[in-house]
């Protein structure tokens, strides 16, 4: 599969919250990748602030998941910010998972060191 992204396709709550970012005009990097033995990744990052936005579909994501507790512990160890958005949030309150990020990004910029 030469030319071909190694990732997974998007779902159909990460493409909601892809579109969200957009025109909200909130830039990420989608499947942002981090270095590491681990191979995480994150959904949508922004890097300089150390935001990271997780779009947790029930299925893969069932509430407690020892992976997903595991990785944000480790993010945090280097100053991450995780957002983490259920599958039923985004669908049914884009809006307010919107509003949330603009918080964090309004927060963190307030914290960056020049």
């Amino acid at each position: 599969m030469e030319g071909q992204p190694f990732w997974k396709e998007k779902t159909d709550i990460e493409e909601i919250m892809k579109n969200a970012l957009k025109e909200a005009e909130i830039e990420v990097v989608p499947e942002f990748p981090i270095r590491c033995k681990y191979g995480y990744r994150i959904d949508y990052a922004i890097p300089d602030l150390k935001i990271g936005i997780e779009c947790d579909g029930e299925s893969y994501h069932p509430e407690g998941n020892p992976h997903d507790r595991k990785r944000d512990a480790f993010l945090k160890k280097f100053e991450w910010e995780m957002l983490r958005f259920k599958g039923q949030e985004i669908k049914n309150n884009i809006v307010d998972c919107i509003g949330i990020i603009k918080k964090t990004i309004e927060r963190r910029l307030k914290n960056v060191k020049i």
